[in-house]
């Protein structure tokens, strides 16, 4: 869905576009870190978070990458610095769609959404009183996810998921990238 600059101000306040076009440069000059940069971002979702609704949602994804000066959230995550939105915005989706609260903060929808990925997985994992075999003492638990086990953080999960899901290439590129953002 493409917007006009006419419904993209209506979806968007004006200080929500500045905000925008601000964060996004910071991301760019890597003047923030990377957990500031998610509660900042979040702040300039949260109405449409708070709504619940996905068309607005998207409408709001749409008119927050051309307020920051791009075509397509996938241009914009492919530029230095922004890579890190695609993720981060693809949560913020899935929070409008399967959650129904009103986070105050991104540490608020974080908390929520690894509160849910707790209690689901504790209602998955058999017991041994319930004659769950094949859990001998010392074995890993095996996970829905192709991501290590070790990860808790549901943006890396998600990360790691989609990653495993990418051409040969893609993933390639993604590794070049992971290893140059961690020097």
């Amino acid at each position: 869905m493409k917007l006009n600059k006419a419904i993209a101000n209506e979806i968007m306040t004006v200080e929500q576009a500045k905000a925008s076009r601000e964060l996004v440069r910071k991301m760019i000059a890597n003047e923030t870190k990377a957990k500031i940069q998610m509660a900042e971002l979040f702040e300039i979702f949260k109405p449409a978070i708070h709504g619940h609704d996905e068309a607005q949602f998207k409408a709001f994804q749409t008119a927050f990458v051309n307020a920051a000066g791009f075509k397509n959230a996938s241009e914009m995550s492919k530029q230095e610095g922004c890579t890190r939105i695609g993720v981060t915005l693809s949560e913020f989706k899935k929070y409008c769609k399967d959650f129904a609260g009103t986070p105050e903060s991104y540490v608020d929808m974080i908390e929520e959404i690894k509160a849910a990925r707790d209690a689901s997985k504790a209602e998955k994992k058999p017991s041994k009183a319930s004659g769950g075999e094949g859990q001998g003492e010392g074995e890993e638990e095996s996970t829905d996810t192709g991501a290590p086990s070790g990860l808790v953080d549901p943006v890396l999960i998600e990360f790691f998921n989609k990653a495993a899901m990418a051409s040969p290439e893609a993933q390639a590129q993604i590794a070049k990238q992971l290893l140059a953002a961690l020097k």
